[in-house]
């Protein structure tokens, strides 16, 4: 018996405290919306999206002439001595094609992580200067198929950084020009 109410006094104390503490307080926050809504954002990612739309374009063209060279190769108009040049060719062709393309994806790579690099040095500071203000615990990133839901009052951390960011870099990009704010993810 004597065991008993001593292991339920230990319970107790040790329980106690934990009731008393103060619940977590945690934000959510969208880089995607910053960098979307925000004239420094769209700046620093547009080197990179204007690089992987070129990079697009030459992929498209570059496959588009393989495949011409594919339809000439299963051509009954060849004769067996065309066909084993253009085989040749074409396989040296398909090599070319997958070297270039590690070599474009390694380009893309390079620049995604130099905006990526830039945006949180500018970025972070503002984020921690905004969290101590509204003594949060936690800020939790929201990701593209990570939450499924959330209350739409949970962006208004994200939009403060972002009107913060927007701030901190003026004469980046005109209010006039940014999009229309976008819903959060959901």
């Amino acid at each position: 018996m004597l065991f008993r109410a001593l292991a339920f006094l230990v319970a107790i104390v040790c329980v106690a405290p934990v009731q008393a503490q103060e619940s977590p307080r945690f934000a959510y926050l969208s880089y995607g919306w910053i960098i979307q809504n925000t004239a420094q954002g769209r700046r620093i990612f547009a080197d990179f999206q204007a690089l992987e739309g070129r990079l697009q374009e030459q992929f498209r063209t570059r496959l588009e002439d393989m495949q011409n060279m594919e339809r000439q190769l299963n051509s009954s108009s060849l004769s067996e001595e065309g066909r084993n040049r253009l085989a040749r060719d074409f396989d040296e062709a398909r090599m070319a094609f997958q070297v270039w393309q590690e070599e474009i994806q390694s380009q893309l790579n390079d620049s995604r992580g130099t905006a990526t690099r830039q945006f949180q040095l500018e970025i972070d500071p503002i984020i921690d200067e905004l969290a101590k203000e509204r003594g949060l615990n936690y800020v939790m990133q929201i990701q593209d198929g990570v939450l499924a839901w959330a209350d739409s009052s949970l962006m208004e951390f994200t939009e403060e950084v972002a009107k913060r960011y927007d701030a901190a870099y003026p004469g980046t990009g005109s209010a006039a020009a940014r999009p229309a704010a976008q819903a959060p993810a959901r």
